[in-house]
């Protein structure tokens, strides 16, 4: 069951939420009105419209129909019932009437229906209290409380927790002025070895061709020196000519091989050997062939 109703006026850009309690409420511009409106509005009569609680709901008993009254954006009527969050707006003007309704809940009972549509007003009544007295009351209480605590303190107190907040800050100081430093040394040790990494890249560049260098001569003097080896693998599977005098040589002790002297089986210098014809050409010294 309704125990009242709350209004929430605005014309143009003044705002202003009021709550009623009685049964019958007359919205006008004159002072008889219980919600009193200042407008322009020269033909409206001094009553623009009634609304009265029967059975829990307000109702719309008595309005101006030259206003041209309208709920939820539809010509208001008699007896129509003025719900949660319907709005009355006057005419073109910039005047009109947000209803929200409040109810009386029990502490131990609830339902799972809708709760009623009070968010605007919320909103709105809690602008218009940012300004109001209790909020500098409350202000100057938590001023003079704040002073009266500051008071009960004694000093050695207020000493010991300076001494312990500049104690903390230094502390911190000191630890970001040491985390930087570190940072800074190890961006330098970083810089610094990657130098060394790339002079002995360099080096090492060098070296390789130096090595390279190296094994090409070695090998140029390998086949320099071992002529006989690199003759018979270049040259060991064809067949060659050899031209000029040589000497066979025993295998086994290395000595030179002579041949027979003929005089010495002769037993007369004069007589020729079974071998030779007296008729045939001399015989021409022998050249070795291979």
């Amino acid at each position: 069951m309704a125990v009242g109703i709350i209004i929430h006026i605005a014309v143009g850009t003044e705002k202003r939420t009021e709550f009623f309690s009685q049964d019958r409420i007359r919205i006008g511009s004159d002072e008889t009105s219980d919600l009193q409106i200042r407008s322009r509005l020269s033909d409206a009569a001094a009553v623009w419209f009634e609304i009265e609680n029967t059975d829990g709901v307000y109702r719309v008993i008595e309005f101006d129909p030259l206003l041209e009254l309208s709920i939820n954006d539809k010509p208001i009527r008699r007896y129509i019932a003025v719900s949660d969050g319907d709005i009355v707006k006057v005419g073109e003007s910039d005047v009109s009437f947000a209803f929200f309704s409040l109810e009386n809940k029990s502490a131990l009972i609830t339902t799972n229906r809708d709760q009623p549509f009070i968010s605007r007003f919320i909103e709105d009544a809690a602008m218009e209290s940012a300004s109001s007295a209790k909020r500098d009351d409350a202000k100057a209480f938590l001023r003079e409380f704040s002073r009266e605590l500051m008071r009960e303190v004694s000093v050695t107190t207020k000493l010991i927790t300076l001494v312990l907040i500049v104690a903390f800050l230094t502390g911190l100081f000191y630890i970001g002025f040491a985390v930087n430093r570190e940072l800074r040394e190890s961006r330098k040790q970083s810089e610094q070895q990657s130098d060394i990494i790339r002079k002995l890249e360099a080096k090492l560049g060098q070296t390789n061709d130096q090595l390279g260098q190296l094994d090409k001569t070695n090998k140029d003097l390998i086949k320099t020196v071992s002529l006989a080896p690199n003759l018979r693998v270049e040259y060991g599977g064809a067949v060659c000519l050899v031209v000029g005098v040589y000497d066979l040589v025993d295998k086994r002790s290395g000595k030179v091989l002579r041949y027979a002297d003929p005089q010495a089986f002769r037993p007369n210098p004069y007589e020729p050997n079974q071998s030779e014809d007296p008729s045939a050409p001399p015989i021409s010294p022998a050249i070795g062939l291979g």
